[in-house]
């Protein structure tokens, strides 16, 4: 919006001259639609409509709202009146503000309005309006998915500033009029994204309350045959150590820990536990349980016949020859030989300096003239010599005659 302001000046000999500045004002509101609504079985029309929605935000975000798109794509036509609805039958879009204003001259709109939205009295406590007048933005007959309802609100009652100020006597509130979508849906509610000091999940402690809690059962370990057996005779203090009796899993395993070496191991670690039996009881004990410390796992060494196997397999499968590759090998060379007779014939040898770079010009050009017959077929003689001519009239110096 421009507003023009006058500026006087001094006087003159010719009188007084005037000066015009314009200032700009950007605009508040967008406009989305102006126009009339057709009432259904009828002819009239409610004229004097302006929808609006408040410049607050970015103009980005109104590309990502559907009323205002819904809105500014009717401009031109006729909106369609659905009837009454309650607003607590549907569920309604009440993310952006858009306002609608109705015309001073449009008596027969605003009286309408009036009897709809003003009649009753509003003791909701967003003093919003029971009902709201129901506006189609599509095709007449359509499921209702891009309906729009308009509904009253009442501004928010003025805090006094002063408390010893006089009361004023109330007047009559003014009905703000507001739009909204309807959806065919609730609206999703909004999810809050993970902070970095969410706490993470854990797994439910076993003790929670004060009882305890079952720990579950492991099909694995809770066999009868890894339970422990209990001894009958009773667990007494002796002289000697070896009348406790000992779990028979644990025997077991102490077995195959200390036990021989297994068939897995190298010669070289048997012969070292041969040689070190001679030093003594204790040395070899040391030595074989340092050895069965080794080789706990018992994992097997990977078989080397195998491994030969896919070896000669895959060089088998390197060593069967590409009949497309060997014979686009062979053209390459027969345009390459072709090229340097033809350079030859024309006085230019490797001793040139430019021989370099036009043979790669002649080579590259006569061979991509042939691209399509390189790996199906042996390349024509004719065609070859034709295309390296002429690449070579292009690119030396002078005329070549040609061979009558």
């Amino acid at each position: 919006m421009a507003v023009a302001t006058q500026k006087p000046l001094p006087f003159t000999n010719s009188g007084l001259k005037r000066e015009t500045s314009y200032v700009y004002t950007p605009p508040s509101h967008r406009l989305l639609f102006r126009g009339s609504l057709s009432v259904p079985d009828s002819r009239l029309l409610l004229e004097g409509l302006t929808f609006t929605v408040p410049l607050k935000s970015s103009p980005a975000k109104l590309l990502e709202n559907p009323l205002a798109l819904a809105l500014e794509s009717m401009r031109g036509r006729t909106l369609a009146l659905s009837g009454i609805t309650r607003l607590d039958a549907v569920y309604l879009d009440k993310s952006t503000e858009v306002n609608l204003d109705i015309h001073p001259a449009a008596s027969l709109t605003r009286l309408y309005f009036e009897n709809q939205l003003c009649t009753d009295p509003i003791t909701s406590r967003d003093r919003c309006t029971d009902v709201g007048i129901r506006i189609s933005t599509g095709i007449a007959g359509n499921d209702g998915t891009s309906d729009i309802l308009v509904y009253g609100k009442l501004p928010d009652e003025p805090h006094p500033t002063n408390p010893t100020s006089t009361p004023q006597p109330p007047s009559q509130p003014t009905l703000k009029l507001l739009v909204a979508r309807i959806l065919p849906a609730p609206p999703p509610k909004p999810v809050r994204l993970p902070r970095p000091d969410d706490p993470s999940p854990r797994v439910p402690p076993l003790v929670s309350f004060g009882k305890k809690r079952p720990a579950a059962a492991d099909p694995v370990h809770d066999t009868p045959s890894h339970k422990r057996q209990k001894s009958a005779r009773p667990l007494t203090r002796t002289d000697s150590t070896s009348a406790i009796e000992e779990d028979p899993m644990l025997s077991k395993a102490r077995e195959i820990m200390t036990g021989p070496p297994a068939l897995g191991r190298s010669k070289t670690m048997v012969e070292r536990s041969k040689s070190n039996a001679s030093l003594g009881s204790g040395s070899a004990l040391r030595r074989s349980v340092s050895v069965a410390d080794e080789d706990v796992f018992k994992v097997p060494s990977v078989p080397v016949r195998r491994v030969a196997e896919k070896v000669e397999k895959a060089e088998k499968v390197e060593k069967v020859p590409d009949i497309a590759k060997e014979l686009e090998k062979a053209n390459k060379a027969t345009i390459k030989r072709a090229t340097i007779e033809c350079l030859a014939s024309l006085g230019l040898t490797k001793d040139n300096p430019e021989f370099k770079d036009l043979f790669n010009f002649v080579y590259r050009g006569a061979e991509f003239a042939m691209r399509a017959q390189m790996k199906t077929r042996a390349v024509d003689t004719r065609s070859m010599d034709k295309f390296i001519r002429a690449h070579a009239d292009m690119y030396v110096k002078g005329t070549v005659p040609r061979a009558k």
